[in-house]
C-alpha cells in the first residue's frame, strides 16, 4: 500500500475513538461514576488543588484522620503527565485530557511497535483496534491507572527492537525512563508485571548481551520511581493488607474455562475474568496462526495465561509463600498481556491471510474452520442458555455451597450470608439474561464468524483490497458492539456529570464527620468529602492503616476496597469514647441510634444526622500521667503538611495529636528534633518536660527527603545517557 494511503487505516480507529470518548470534550462530563467517583476523581481533584497552590498533597488530614495520599499511589503525584496537565490546566479539562491523551498515545506507540515488527499498515491497524478497544486497554478491567501504566509498555518493546538493530545505549535509557513512568503511574502491581515482561522479552530478543542494558534500564526505572515505590511499600507493610493470608493472593484467579469469553462475549461477564480482542481478529489467529514466525508472541501469550490461572497454577502456590505475596493478588491481571500479544498475533495473521489471498492460495480450509467455529459458538451459547434455565435451582445450590465453603468468613470476602447469597442469585440472573437467545447481542459472535467465513470463501486475488477492507470493517463493528453491549465498562456507564461541591452546601463545616450509614451514595462518604473540603474520619482505599482500621473498623466506617462492614450493636457500646478521641463533631447512620453525648439534629430521607456535644477532644491536647499537671495548647499555624503550636506545661507530659501515626512526621522545638511516638496504638504523641515551647510539626518522610534525590538523579542519568547516545549518532552520521 502506498504510504500516502496509510492514513486510511486509522479511519476505523478514529470512528471508535469518537464514538466512545466524545463526551470527554464536554467539560462537565467525564469518568466520574463507580470507583472513579469513590476514589480517583476526588483524590485527583485534591491533588490538582494542592499542585496549583505550590505543594504536593503528600498527606491529607481530611481522610482517615490523616492519610498519606501520596503513598497510596493511585493519584500518581510524580507522574510527569500529571504534573504537567494538572499543574497548568483547569482541573476538569486536565482530568478529561488525561484519559483521551493516554488512550491515543498508547495506540500510536502500539502501532509503531507493530510496524517495527514487520506488520503491514492494515495488519498493524487491525492489531491496534484489537488492542485499544479490546480488553487490554479499553477499560475492560480497571481504570485510569491501568491506562497510564500500559501506555509505556509498547514503547519499551519498541526500544528493545531498536537497540537490537543498532546497539545504541540511548534505547536502554529510554526503557529506563518508561519503566520509571510506569512505577509512578499509580498501579505498582501492574507496573511490576509490565517491567517483568519487558525484561523477559528483551532477554529473549537480545540473549546474553542484553543483560547489561536491561539491568541498566531496570536500575534507572527503579531510581526514577523510588519515592513512589518506597512510600507505597512502607504504607502496605502496616496496612490492612498485612492481615491477609495466602488465599488473598489467589483471589481473582482466572479459571481455564474463562477463556471461552474470547469467542462468546457474555461468558466473560460471569466467569469473572475477561479477555477479548474481538471475534474477527481472533479468527485471523485461528485460521492463519503464524506459529513459526511469531514464536515469541505466542510464548508471551502462553506465559501470561499460565500466570493468570493463579489457584489453578501449581507455581502460584509456591509464589504466595513469599513475603510480598499480597502483591501477586488477583492473578487475572496477567490477562492484560494475553490480550496485548493476541492483538499483535491477530495483525500478523491478518497479513498472512491477505498474502495468501493475493497469491491465489486455496482457502477452503480457512472457510471451513470459520464455519465450524460459527456452529461451535452458537452451540456453546445455546448450551449455556439451556443450562442456566433448566439447571437454575442446581446452580443456585452450587453457588450456596461455594459461598459456605470458600467465601463466608474470609477477610477478603466481607458481608453476611444473605449478602453473598444475594450475589449468587444476581449472578445467575445475569447469566440467564446474557445467554438468552432473545438478547440482542447473543447472536453477534456467531454471526460475525459466519460473515468472516463467507468473506474468506469469496476471496480471489482480484478482490484482495475489498476482502481486506471488509475484514477491517467487520472488526470495527465487532469491537463497537463488544463495548456497547457493556463488556467494556471503561466506555459504558462510567462517564457521567462531574460531582459538585454545592451538593454539600447544607452540611456543617465546623467539625469532622463520620458516616456510619449503610449506603455508599452520600455526598460526604469517604473520599468524596475531598470535593467540598469537609473532614471525614472514615476512609475508602486499598491501603488503610491497620491499627486505625482495628480501632474503628467494627463501626462500618472504613473500607479497604474489600467491602465495608455494617455498624454492629457491639461497636455502639464505646462509640461515644471513639467519637470523642477522634474529634468527631457530626456523624450519621441509616437507623436511629442512641449514643451517650450525641443528639439528633435532623433526618434526611433514610439518614439520621447527629451532633457529638459531650467530651469532644480537640486535635491537639496536652496530657499527663500526673493529674495535678496542667497544660495548654495554642495553634499558631496549621496546614496539611505541618503546623506550629505553642505548648505551656507546668510539669512533664505529652502533646497528643489526634491524627493517625505515621513515621514521616517530625517534631522540632528550640532547634531540637523530638521523637513522635505512637499513642493508644493510633495517634501521634510527643513527650515534653515542663516549660513553654513553640513546637513545629512537619511531614518529612524518608521516601521524600531521601528518595526524591534518587528520583532526580535517575532522570539526570537517563537524560545524560540518552544525550550522549544521540550526540554519538550525530557524529557518526556526519562522518558518513
Amino acid at each position: 500500500m502506498r504510504g500516502e494511503r496509510r492514513w486510511m487505516y486509522w479511519v476505523p480507529y478514529a470512528l471508535l475513538f469518537a464514538a466512545f470518548l466524545y463526551p470527554l470534550l464536554s467539560m462537565d462530563r467525564g469518568f466520574a461514576a463507580g470507583d472513579y467517583a469513590a476514589q480517583f476523581y476526588p483524590w485527583t481533584l485534591h491533588y490538582a488543588q494542592a499542585l496549583k497552590q505550590g505543594y504536593l498533597a503528600l498527606w491529607t488530614p481530611l481522610v482517615q484522620s490523616g492519610f498519606p495520599l501520596f503513598a497510596e499511589g493511585q493519584t500518581g503525584m510524580l507522574y510527569l503527565p500529571n504534573l504537567l496537565l494538572y499543574g497548568t490546566l483547569p482541573f476538569e479539562a486536565a482530568y478529561n485530557i488525561t484519559y483521551a491523551l493516554h488512550f491515543l498515545t498508547s495506540s500510536i506507540l502500539f502501532h509503531l511497535y507493530a510496524r517495527r515488527c514487520g506488520l503491514t499498515a492494515p495488519g498493524a491497524a487491525l492489531a491496534t483496534l484489537a488492542y485499544a478497544f479490546g480488553s487490554a486497554y479499553a477499560g475492560g478491567y480497571y481504570n485510569v491507572v491501568t491506562l497510564r501504566v500500559l501506555t509505556w509498555f509498547p514503547l519499551c518493546l519498541y526500544a528493545v527492537e531498536r537497540y537490537r538493530d543498532g546497539r545504541s545505549w540511548g534505547w536502554p535509557a529510554l526503557i529506563g525512563a518508561c519503566m520509571g513512568q510506569m512505577w509512578l503511574a499509580g498501579f505498582p502491581q501492574l507496573a511490576g508485571y509490565a517491567c517483568g515482561f519487558t525484561v523477559l522479552y528483551g532477554l529473549m530478543r537480545l540473549g546474553g548481551p542484553g543483560l547489561a542494558p536491561l539491568a541498566l534500564s531496570c536500575a534507572l526505572g527503579i531510581a526514577i520511581g523510588l519515592p513512589q515505590l518506597w512510600a507505597t511499600l512502607e504504607l502496605a507493610s502496616h496496612s490492612t493488607r498485612s492481615l491477609q493470608d495466602a488465599g488473598f493472593a489467589l483471589w481473582g484467579s482466572a479459571a481455564p474455562w474463562s477463556l471461552a469469553g474470547l469467542l462468546v462475549y457474555p461468558w466473560g461477564t460471569f466467569l469473572g475474568s475477561q479477555v477479548c480482542v474481538g471475534v474477527v481478529p481472533l479468527l485471523a489467529v485461528i485460521v492463519c496462526p503464524v506459529l513459526r514466525e511469531r514464536k515469541l508472541w505466542w510464548c508471551m501469550v502462553a506465559l501470561s495465561v499460565f500466570m493468570a490461572l493463579g489457584v489453578y497454577n501449581p507455581l502460584y502456590w509456591l509464589l504466595v509463600e513469599l513475603p510480598v505475596a499480597s502483591l501477586l493478588r488477583k492473578p487475572s491481571k496477567f490477562l492484560y498481556f494475553t490480550a496485548f500479544f493476541l492483538a499483535l498475533l491477530a495483525g500478523a495473521a491478518y497479513d498472512e491471510l491477505m498474502a495468501r489471498v493475493r497469491r491465489g492460495d486455496a482457502l477452503d480450509y480457512a472457510s471451513r474452520r470459520c464455519t465450524v467455529l460459527a456452529a461451535a459458538v452458537f452451540v456453546l451459547g445455546a448450551a449455556g442458555a439451556t443450562l442456566s434455565r433448566t439447571a437454575g435451582p442446581l446452580l443456585t445450590r452450587l453457588g450456596e455451597w461455594y459461598v459456605q465453603n470458600y467465601v463466608l468468613g474470609r477477610s477478603y470476602h466481607r458481608g453476611t450470608l444473605e449478602d453473598h447469597l444475594f450475589k449468587v442469585r444476581e449472578i445467575l440472573r445475569v447469566v440467564q439474561r446474557e445467554l438468552d437467545p432473545t438478547h440482542p447481542y447473543f447472536w453477534v459472535p456467531a454471526g460475525l464468524v459466519l460473515l468472516t467465513a463467507l468473506l474468506i470463501r469469496a476471496a480471489r486475488p482480484t478482490r484482495a483490497a475489498f476482502i481486506g477492507g471488509a475484514l477491517l470493517a467487520l472488526a470495527t463493528a465487532d469491537l463497537y458492539l463488544y463495548a456497547r453491549a457493556g463488556y467494556g465498562p471503561g466506555f459504558t456507564g462510567n462517564i457521567t456529570a462531574f460531582q459538585r461541591a454545592d451538593r454539600t452546601a447544607a452540611y456543617e463545616r465546623d467539625g469532622k464527620w463520620l458516616d456510619l450509614s449503610d449506603t455508599d451514595d452520600h455526598p460526604l462518604s469517604p473520599n468524596r468529602n475531598l470535593i467540598s473540603g469537609h473532614a471525614q474520619a472514615g476512609a475508602y482505599a486499598p491501603l488503610l492503616d491497620k491499627d486505625y482500621y482495628l480501632y474503628l473498623g467494627d463501626t462500618g466506617a472504613l473500607d479497604d476496597s474489600l467491602g465495608r462492614k455494617r455498624v454492629s450493636d457491639a461497636s455502639l457500646a464505646d462509640l461515644d469514647e471513639r467519637l470523642d478521641r477522634l474529634g468527631i463533631r457530626y456523624w450519621m447512620a441509616s437507623r436511629p441510634l442512641v449514643v451517650p453525648g450525641s443528639e439528633r439534629v435532623r433526618v434526611e430521607g433514610d439518614r439520621y444526622i447527629y451532633r457529638n456535644s459531650d467530651g469532644l477532644k480537640p486535635e491537639y491536647v496536652f496530657e499527663s500521667d500526673d493529674a495535678t499537671v496542667r497544660g495548654s495548647v495554642r495553634i499558631i499555624e496549621d496546614n496539611p503538611l505541618g503546623s506550629l503550636v505553642e505548648v505551656r506545661a507546668d510539669g512533664p507530659g505529652r502533646l497528643v495529636r489526634h491524627q493517625v501515626f505515621d513515621r514521616g512526621w517530625v517534631a522540632r522545638a528550640d532547634d531540637r528534633r523530638l521523637t513522635v511516638e505512637r499513642v493508644e496504638g493510633v495517634f501521634q504523641g510527643i513527650r515534653l518536660p515542663a516549660g513553654r515551647y513553640e513546637l513545629g510539626l512537619s511531614y518529612e518522610p524518608d521516601y521524600w527527603t531521601k528518595g526524591l534525590w534518587v528520583h532526580l538523579t535517575g532522570y539526570a542519568a537517563a537524560l545524560c545517557l540518552g544525550g550522549a547516545a544521540y550526540a554519538r549518532r550525530r557524529r557518526h552520521d556526519r562522518a558518513h
